[in-house]
């Protein structure tokens, strides 16, 4: 306890010592007038005025808008020459003369162009036709009533938070490695939202676009999506794509996923045509709704895992529909279809814990081959079953 007391008395005198030294300076300012020592902006970096259009930039900086501008018939807009470039849009409206010009354009490959803060509207051609502009960022801009399309970004790039709505051709276009977040694409003439290969999509709106709401390239992970109501599928996805937590509703398909793929915690509902889930060959549908869809809910090809899904109310084909071979179909449940609940053509697939209420061509349908789980039917009031495998029809 003494050692303690004589520890902190040692200490307590360091530190008042060295709190002495640290207020001990003269407190008088220096003699002669008082100068800032920031930087002006212009120092920093001028910021460059967009004052009319046509207007050309060929070196690297930070340009502006202070007022709207409209083309000049049968001009583009801006046209960039140069990477390291940043338009701020600064919460104007360029609009398109007659003619195909495009909003903004990058004729030649550039590194980081970025575009911010406005809106594009009524161009000939393009809003943004960046689509040689790599690792550009692309935000809180609106592009609209474009004749060719919305916005086509390059490579490796960022879009966020933008709009592209009542194009005649597509939403929104970007290359491959890019990520679009907490988009809009919605009535389009062609595609809401088209993104390459190797994308990150996630939180983005494709509603009443003329064909598939959503492209997404292969190997691509989409996240929190929606599409209703376009004329082709809600999401159209190539081989090896990632898809969790979407909702399809009202499209002429609601997910299409090719070779490879895996879909997790979706709704496809009262799709137009088409089935709610159509998976190809090697793929894993865990845990989505398919209900009230005009074809089938589910329908894949071979060596698929289809678990823990819920299929109701479903028309021609039903349920659960498997064309291919070596599926596993596990832990659905099944009710209310007007065709089969769970329909198997193929041999050599594996169906097992599954249950299936009131569908109306029947519940379970196997052709010769098939492997599965002993059908107990009708179990009754507090049954105990001994085979964990076992399908259920009640």
């Amino acid at each position: 306890m003494h050692v303690r007391a004589i520890a902190a008395s040692s200490v307590a005198l360091v530190l008042g010592a060295l709190a002495g030294s640290l207020i001990a300076g003269p407190l008088d300012p220096p003699a002669g007038p008082v100068s800032s020592t920031y930087k002006t902006l212009t120092v920093v970096g001028p910021r460059i005025k967009i004052a009319s259009l046509p207007f050309t930039i060929n070196q690297p900086g930070t340009y502006y808008l202070v007022s709207n501008f409209t083309a000049p018939a049968g001009s583009s807009g801006i046209t960039v020459n140069a990477s390291d470039v940043a338009i701020d849009l600064n919460g104007c409206t360029l609009t398109g003369g007659s003619g195909a010009g495009n909003g903004i354009q990058v004729p030649a490959f550039v590194n980081g162009l970025k575009v911010r803060s406005g809106a594009l509207r009524g161009w000939g051609g393009v809003g943004i036709f960046a689509s040689q502009a790599s690792q550009a960022t692309i935000e809180h801009v609106s592009v609209s009533d474009c004749s060719a399309g919305g916005m086509a970004i390059g490579t490796k790039s960022i879009v966020r938070s933008c709009n592209a709505n009542n194009n005649l051709g597509y939403g929104m276009l970007v290359m491959h490695y890019s990520t679009v977040t907490d988009c809009n694409a919605n009535q389009n003439g062609i595609s809401g939202l088209t993104a390459n290969s190797n994308a990150v999509v996630t939180g983005c709106h494709a509603s009443d676009n003329a064909d598939a709401g959503m492209i997404i390239g292969g190997a691509s992970l989409v996240t929190g999506c929606i599409a209703t109501n376009n004329g082709d599928a809600g999401f159209d996805c190539a081989s090896r794509a990632t898809v969790s937590n979407h909702t399809a509703y009202g499209n002429n398909g609601g997910f299409l996923l090719d070779d490879a793929s895996t879909i997790t915690g979706c709704t496809a509902s009262d799709q137009f045509t088409g089935p709610g889930i159509w998976v190809k060959n090697e793929c894993t549908v865990a845990n989505c709704n398919a209900s009230g869809n005009p074809e089938v809910g589910i329908k894949a090809g071979s060596d698929c895992h289809i678990v823990g899904n819920t299929c109701a109310d479903n028309a021609f084909s039903g349920g659960i529909y498997i064309t291919g071979i070596a599926n596993r179909i596990d832990s659905n449940h099944v009710s209310g279809n007007s065709g089969y609940g769970i329909r198997v053509e193929g041999a050599d697939n594996l169906v097992i814990r599954n249950s299936a209420r009131d569908d109306s061509s029947g519940n379970f349908a196997f052709p010769t081959g098939s492997e599965y789980g002993q059908i107990i039917q009708y179990p009754g009031n507090a049954f105990v079953a001994t085979n964990h495998w076992a399908n259920f029809a009640f």
